[in-house]
């Protein structure tokens, strides 16, 4: 009996494990550059280094799903961003750019929506997000900056961001979601709200995990069962 318990406990203590190991990764928007310059070589475009990203095109001249980058981006982990976010270099970075906010903290570009109220992006199926921190900067009072988490394609968590109280981008401010607010959820959306090109968010740090399928939560369940009522038999003899 004491054999068949411990095994139990075991089984149950694995179902509780993560099946894979957590992947860690941080979403900036600058290069290699996907910006293509139409005149600059004698075969129709060449890459600029210094503007747009490898996650996303530069806003004034975006090749969208063709080469050398797809609208999605190439990154190895997997995320995906919605058609309404652009990635946009600071003109105070010392580059011929349009965007108005201070150079963001990882180089020159930043993430915005010029002509939508916010962007998402998600990740890869079958993996929930369990880290979040970001960067942003907002344009005045009226930027109205704000974060929402998805599960299971509905919204569970909304929070609004510090506004900036003058006219023109305040500087980058830091944010981080709690873990809690993370883990209680299987997040697998994540999306930044502000008027349309009124606020910048850069440097997107991220922790993704596997979602336990629904077998291993089972497996658990039946084990701790088993266990649970195999000691109380025992405590009535």
């Amino acid at each position: 009996m004491k054999s068949i318990s411990v095994a139990l406990c075991a089984l149950a203590g694995i179902a509780l494990a993560a099946p894979a190991a957590a992947l860690d990764f941080t979403m900036d928007f600058d290069g290699p550059s996907s910006f293509l310059i139409p005149s600059a070589s004698p075969d129709g475009g060449a890459l600029d280094p210094d503007i747009g990203s490898a996650v996303l095109g530069y806003y004034n001249g975006d090749p969208g799903p063709n080469p050398p980058f797809p609208r999605e981006g190439n990154q190895s982990w997997g995320t995906t961003f919605s058609s309404s976010a652009l990635a946009v270099c600071s003109k105070l970075a010392g580059i011929d750019c349009q965007g108005n906010f201070a150079p963001p903290p990882s180089a020159s570009s930043a993430v915005v929506a010029v002509a939508a109220d916010s962007f998402y992006f998600e990740v890869t199926a079958g993996l929930r997000v369990t880290k979040l921190s970001f960067y942003y900067g907002a344009d005045g009072t009226g930027s109205n900056p704000a974060l929402a988490l998805y599960a299971g394609g509905e919204r569970v968590y909304t929070q609004p961001l510090s506004g900036c109280d003058q006219g023109g981008f305040c500087g980058w401010e830091q944010f981080t979601v709690s873990e809690p607010e993370l883990l209680g959820r299987l997040i697998t959306k994540v999306e930044f709200l502000g008027n349309p090109n009124k606020v910048a968010f850069d440097s997107i740090s991220v922790t993704t995990a596997p979602i336990p399928e629904p077998s291993t939560y089972a497996l658990m369940l039946g084990g701790l069962g088993l266990v649970a009522g195999m000691a109380h038999r025992r405590r009535r003899r």
